[in-house]
């Protein structure tokens, strides 16, 4: 429930597998444990069919109530990753925006005034009028734009979830279209690289294939930051 590497599920080897199916098979009175079933199955083992790990995440959020979702957002909040904030249908592609969720989320950050004071503020974050930087991308991209995004958020660590951290794999399905949020709460210092609360969102795959998420937040945002590929450079910023 706290522990911020929950995420980073890794699938066992051939041996520890044996191992857990014998006592699967020994116990009769035990409850199913889905992710047991997904690790044992030939198709979960192999890295062509390996579930990403935020896909498991996110269809815990489709499956559940309202109460549920408030508390794994709130949960979410506590690890310091990033939260979803438009979530579309596996279905039938309906967008929710679920920003009730965020009710119990506060956020405290510090500026300095004109006189170089320091101020203190705290506020529920769906509420605060922050500036808000959107970063998508067109195409496949070299670079990954969640871990660019990190960097300027926290490098030490992993606030939105990128191809290079554990858990990761290409069959990525229910986080495409989804757009997360994170927040620089900046400690008024002169290693601050924001001067105040800043909002980051995130599209998650091709910007071409998600248009009506792509149009909401260039319209919502500050700041709109695109990757794609160019004749010209690797990566255009």
């Amino acid at each position: 429930m706290m522990d911020y590497r929950a995420r980073y599920i890794t699938v066992r080897d051939p041996s520890e597998q044996d191992q857990i199916q014998q006592r699967h098979d020994d116990s009769s009175q035990s409850e199913c444990d889905i992710f047991e079933e997904m690790f044992l199955s030939d198709e979960g083992t192999s890295q062509s069919g390996q579930i990403h790990s935020m896909d498991v995440q996110m269809a815990v959020f489709h499956c559940a109530d309202g109460f549920l979702k408030q508390l794994m957002v709130t949960k979410l909040s506590q690890c310091q990753y990033a939260l979803p904030l438009l979530v579309p249908h596996p279905f039938i592609q309906q967008i929710e925006f679920p920003l009730w969720t965020f009710r119990q989320i506060n956020k405290s950050w510090k500026i300095r005034n004109t006189n170089n004071e320091t101020i203190s503020q705290t506020q529920q974050i769906y509420k605060s009028k922050t500036p808000m930087v959107f970063f998508f991308r067109f195409g496949s991209v070299s670079s990954s734009k969640s871990q660019l995004m990190n960097s300027l958020i926290n490098e030490k660590h992993n606030t939105f979830f990128h191809r290079n951290c554990p858990g990761s794999s290409r069959t990525r399905v229910l986080m495409d279209g989804v757009v997360e949020i994170a927040w620089y709460c900046p400690s008024g210092t002169n290693d601050d690289k924001f001067t105040d609360c800043v909002a980051f969102c995130n599209l998650h795959g091709d910007a071409g294939d998600h248009e009506k998420q792509l149009q909401i937040l260039t319209e919502m945002s500050s700041v709109n930051v695109v990757l794609r590929l160019s004749p010209y450079s690797r990566v255009l910023k």
